[in-house]
């Protein structure tokens, strides 16, 4: 899903900035709604709901309830939702960095956010495509643990100054980990609790994934403050120091 999700953006990306550059906003968004259309044909045909449905659908009450005794009795599910919403605000809130670096730090117009927006997609397929050949993962505990602290560094090495190469690279890079942290949360979320909760699992990681405008207003706010260099500085420092305080404080995380 991953995957198939990063190439479409890696080919929109590229489309759009460039009708963008050639025809002007309306000719960009009515390609994106264009999109949409097609997307929304081809999900209408569907007639089946699959093996794996849920045959017997519970009230909205009865469902809230499960999900907040699981999150009660369930520390090791607790523990990632959290984890999930300090990465989202300070590691996926990245994103919003892309348009002042496309104009203030190289000088490009639409078709350059296009350029950094499809390396942000290229990144994300090289992930995709790495974790489908790797298999079952042994201790994806530690290695998302080694991904967070990546995570940082890499948001770290954005915020340096440099040509458009170094840039569209380092972008490139976030993205990698950034899919990354996402493939292992969703997977550890979901083998945390029993086969029944899985839907939930996954309806928790979007609560948790959903705290994400909070990232994005912390970034322009502090970019305004102290600049887009330093605030992509100082958000990579948080979410270095976030995979040290998990490492320190949950070592059961590292036996998943």
């Amino acid at each position: 899903m991953n995957l198939s999700g990063r190439s479409g953006q890696l080919v929109g990306a590229l489309l759009v900035g460039l009708v963008m550059k050639h025809y002007g906003a309306p000719a960009a968004l009515t390609v994106i709604a264009t999109g949409h259309a097609i997307a929304f044909l081809a999900f209408a045909r569907l007639r089946s709901a699959g093996e794996a449905a849920v045959k017997d659908h519970a009230p909205i009450g009865q469902n809230l309830r499960e999900y907040a005794a699981e999150l009660r009795t369930n520390g090791i599910l607790t523990m990632l939702v959290l984890i999930t919403a300090a990465v989202e605000v300070f590691g996926f809130s990245f994103a919003t960095a892309l348009p002042e670096l496309a104009t203030a730090r190289l000088n490009l117009g639409e078709d350059g956010l296009g350029y950094l927006h499809a390396a942000r997609a290229a990144g994300g397929i090289v992930a995709g495509l790495t974790m489908s050949f790797m298999g079952q993962m042994q201790r994806r505990g530690l290695a998302y643990l080694f991904v967070i602290f990546a995570f940082g560094a890499s948001i770290l090495l954005l915020s340096v100054e440099g040509a458009l190469l170094f840039t569209v690279c380092a972008v490139a890079l976030v993205a990698l980990l950034a899919t990354t942290s996402d493939v292992l949360t969703q997977s550890m979320m979901q083998l945390s609790v029993a086969n029944e909760l899985r839907g939930r699992a996954m309806g928790v990681w979007v609560l948790a994934v959903g705290i994400a405008p909070i990232g994005h207003l912390q970034f322009g706010v502090l970019s305004v403050a102290i600049g887009l260099s330093n605030t992509l500085a100082v958000n990579g420092a948080i979410l270095v120091a976030v995979g040290l305080v998990v490492a320190l404080a949950a070592p059961r995380l590292r036996q998943l």
